[in-house]
């Protein structure tokens, strides 16, 4: 979920009200002072409501990259403390407030009927078949693979960063945050 900027890494149902409802925590990679790749801990925070415009996302995966780094520091202007660093996220919409918008990267089209005001975009490469045979060829022929340097739990992301402010990594530095 992104509130002014700060992405929530993970949604886990592991709580009950006193009514007897779920409540959600999330586990995040949080960051309460400014100061470098040291400044991240690990954290449980409650789970938050989507407000009007804004989606709740379980997230799988996130990239580390050099703004992650730069943010710990403080190097970017309007990140206020405590933040949740990541932009780069691949997950599944859970909950959404009212208002907004979807945007689809697989439909050709927008959805036909959204509801409580959320409004629908699309954007497509529209592949045709001879291409996407073409690129299954490739992946087929071991010519076509994704660049990903590392693969490592959220318990890691201190490591993870680490790559990254080096410079030198060779790929994607992915954190697995779903188990």
């Amino acid at each position: 979920q992104s509130r002014q900027g700060k992405t929530l890494w993970e949604h886990d149902l592991t709580q009950q009200s006193a009514r007897g409802e779920e409540i959600g925590a999330m586990r995040v990679a949080l960051v309460r002072e400014f100061g470098g790749i040291d400044s991240l801990d690990l954290a449980e925070l409650p789970d938050p409501a989507p407000a009007a415009g804004q989606a709740l996302v379980r997230i799988h995966g996130a990239g580390a990259d050099p703004w992650d780094v730069g943010s710990l520091s403080g190097a970017f202007p309007g990140v206020s403390l405590p933040f949740v660093p990541g932009q780069e996220v691949a997950g599944v919409v859970e909950a959404a407030g009212d208002g907004g918008r979807a945007i689809s990267i697989v439909l050709s089209d927008p959805p036909a009927e959204l509801e409580r005001g959320i409004t629908g975009q699309s954007f497509a490469a529209n592949p045709d078949r001879p291409r996407l045979e073409e690129l299954a060829r490739l992946v087929d022929a071991g010519e076509l693979r994704p660049q990903v340097e590392a693969v490592l739990p959220l318990e890691q992301a201190r490591e993870a960063l680490a790559r990254v402010a080096c410079g030198h990594t060779r790929g994607k530095i992915v954190l697995e945050v779903a188990h």
